[in-house]
Order: structure tokens, then C-alpha cells, then sequence
């Protein structure tokens, strides 16, 4: 049987990847917030070890096919962040507002970080200042996002 809590993840991580493969012109596209990164953290903060680390590969191998990026980058990116935040969860859900905003912006900061190793190695990293503009909108859309997650729990 599904906990009610575990189905509004369910259906709010799906709602994450639509948010994902939404076409954008690419001067938004390039400052889109990481949508699935956002609901993960937010999940992994609000209930700690809740999210099946198989669930994150998972959303990271669906984010390496629908951005047709070398395929295991955005799961491995992902699981290790998502390890951190795990990790630190119980820290950062009694953060008040502020710093939990800060603490989200360097989360996207390090996925990024990871990301661009990545695509170095792989020889496909192309940095210019757009790049670390998802960090900014992503930690833009954290308060509003947050608030519409909170009312998903029971």
C-alpha cells in the first residue's frame, strides 16, 4: 500500500520532469530552475530518507534522455547531491527561511559544479555566466515552490 505522502512525491517529481521537457526559447531555457533537483531536495529536507536512492538514478537517467546528455550525467550528478542533502536533512529542515534559501542555492551550485566536471571530462563543457543562472532561478523559485509542496503533505 502507498503512504499518501509517497504518492504526492510520486506525482509532484512527475510533474518536475513535464516542468523538465517543457520547450522553451532558449533565452529562458538557459535560466529554466532545476525543476527535479528542486522537488528532491525539497522532499529530502521536509521527509528525511523518505526518496529510495533508486528513485533519484532513476529521475537523473530520465533527465539524461530527455536532454540527450551523456547518459548516467545527470543520474550521477543526482545521487550525489541528493546523498549530501540526505545526509544533512535533519540540519537543514530546523534552518529558518534564509538560510535554508542559501543552503538550496549552494546545492544547485555543487549539482552544477558536478555536472560541468562532468561534461569536461566528456568533452562537451561549454561554460559562459548562463550557465550558473539556473542556480539563481532555482534559488528564486525555492519559497513559492516550497509552499506549493507543503500543502502536498497530509
Amino acid at each position: 500500500m502507498i503512504k499518501a505522502h509517497t504518492s504526492g512525491m510520486l506525482i509532484t517529481l512527475f510533474i518536475g520532469v513535464l516542468l523538465s521537457l517543457l520547450p522553451l526559447p532558449p533565452a529562458i531555457d538557459r535560466a529554466c530552475p532545476l525543476w527535479v533537483l528542486l522537488i528532491l531536495v525539497y522532499w529530502a529536507i521536509e521527509t528525511p530518507f523518505s526518496i529510495p536512492i533508486e528513485v533519484v538514478w532513476l529521475m537523473g537517467i530520465l533527465l539524461d534522455v530527455s536532454q540527450s546528455t551523456l547518459l548516467g550525467e545527470h543520474a550521477f550528478a543526482l545521487t550525489i547531491v541528493m546523498l549530501g542533502v540526505a545526509k544533512m536533512s535533519r540540519q537543514l529542515h530546523m534552518f529558518p527561511v534564509f538560510q535554508k534559501i542559501l543552503s538550496v542555492f549552494f546545492i544547485m551550485l555543487i549539482y552544477q559544479c558536478i555536472l560541468l566536471g562532468l561534461q569536461s571530462v566528456g568533452g562537451g563543457a561549454s561554460l559562459n555566466p548562463w550557465y550558473w543562472m539556473t542556480s539563481v532561478t532555482s534559488t528564486l523559485a525555492w519559497p513559492v515552490l516550497s509552499r506549493i509542496l507543503k500543502a502536498c503533505l497530509p
